[in-house]
């Protein structure tokens, strides 16, 4: 099966929340986000989140990330909250 990496959009939101559900449950954590919050965190006018998507058939896993800015480093970067596959 081929997977392709592709940034998430907002169609898919029910495979995100299935997903980070699924992830909360294995991990034995609270799963506090609703639909409607990770709605407006990665697709509302200021994205304070961002998420790629495995698919092949269908979507198979999930990184879900912010940006950030290390001033010990001097350098940009990413901080990885979520990662299901």
């Amino acid at each position: 099966m081929d997977i392709a990496i592709r940034p998430a959009g907002p169609r898919d939101l029910d495979a995100l929340d299935a997903g980070l559900r699924a992830l909360s449950a294995a991990l034995g954590d609270p799963h506090r986000a609703t639909r409607g919050a990770l709605e407006g965190v990665l697709f509302g006018p200021a994205p304070l989140a961002r998420v790629v998507v495995a698919e092949g058939a269908g979507i198979q896993g999930l990184a879900m990330f912010s940006p950030l800015y290390s001033t010990a480093r001097g350098m940009a970067g990413a901080y990885v909250s979520d990662l299901w596959v």
